[in-house]
């Protein structure tokens, strides 16, 4: 059974009201008739809707009292009102009520706007609870996480985002996701978003594709990013999951020295060597010119190397 208050400073009002709304199955746990004893009321009872009068007496009208509740409590309000002008309308449009009733009431529209008004709240209530998950989620997420609109302006973004980029969430929603991408790079990405809006189709979504960002600081690092787009009333939104591969990117160069050069000298170890110097060889051929090779043999490298310690020293 729904819980219902009724703020009306007209006795004759709140006593119909009461009447019609028990007969309709509908618990009133208070009628009161001031803005400033609805608000007292609303902080103990909690009721689940309320029915409030426009105008009445104090220092608080029926849109102050229900702009109180709605902040601190977030208990739907319906306005009663004997006035169903623009003035008054307008006025209370200000705290979005969940529905009007005009007085003299018909019993079937108490019913209407109060169901109405309780779909309304359980749908807005999920909404936000969905909304709370999703976002909880994005923000625990390890790789950084961007909303892009149909502009290419950045609509949201989460914590691995803001750290990875170096600015806070206000500071980058609204801007070009371009802002993040280095100048020279930028043009591409533009292209490439531009074609999935006009075509619909990319030859980057759902592939991880390597490209440079930018930090807050002005410094780049290497990233990789996946891309889809999803459709809210006929606009297309791109979410972009991008991880920082620096250490990646590290590691494979650390490889590549380790594969083509010598650990104690530094320079082409012998088998990358021989095969630098068979195509420097080839190249010379087909271009009929002259190629020079110079070889340095030193004696005794490992009595060197183990009088200076110098494989314990790169170690270290």
């Amino acid at each position: 059974m729904y819980r219902i208050m009724v703020v009306d400073n007209e006795a004759v009002i709140t006593t119909q009201l009461e009447e019609r709304l028990a007969s309709m199955g509908y618990k009133v746990v208070e009628s009161v008739s001031s803005g400033e004893e609805a608000v007292d009321k609303a902080r103990r009872l909690r009721p689940d809707i309320i029915l409030m009068d426009i105008v009445m007496p104090g220092r608080l009208d029926g849109i102050d009292a229900s702009e109180i509740i709605k902040a601190e409590l977030d208990i739907p309000v319906i306005f009663l009102t004997a006035y169903a002008d623009d003035k008054f309308v307008e006025k209370a449009k200000i705290v979005e009520p969940f529905g009007y009733i005009v007085k003299p009431f018909q019993e079937k529209e108490i019913k209407a706007a109060i169901e109405l008004a309780l779909y309304k709240k359980n749908i807005e209530r999920r909404l936000r609870k969905s909304e709370e998950r999703y976002r909880s989620t994005i923000d625990t997420a390890i790789e950084a996480i961007i909303t892009v609109d149909n502009r290419g302006n950045i609509v949201s973004l989460n914590r691995a985002a803001e750290t990875m980029f170096g600015y806070s969430d206000d500071e980058l929603v609204d801007k070009p996701f371009t802002f993040i991408i280095p100048k020279r790079l930028e043009k591409d990405l533009e292209n490439e978003m531009n074609g999935i809006l006009s075509t619909g189709k990319s030859d980057i979504i759902g592939k991880t594709v390597e490209h440079y960002g930018i930090r807050r600081n002005g410094s780049e690092f290497p990233m990789e990013f996946s891309l889809t787009t999803w459709e809210i009333r006929e606009r297309i939104f791109f979410t972009i999951v991008v991880r920082d591969i620096t250490e990646r990117k590290q590691a494979e160069e650390k490889l590549r020295i380790s594969a083509t050069t010598d650990a104690l000298t530094g320079v082409l170890n012998r088998e990358f060597g021989l095969v630098f110097f068979g195509k420097q060889l080839q190249l010379s051929k087909r271009n009929n010119s002259k190629l020079s090779i110079c070889y340095l043999d030193v004696d005794d490298l490992k009595e060197i190397n183990d009088h200076m310690d110098i494989e314990k020293e790169m170690r270290s």
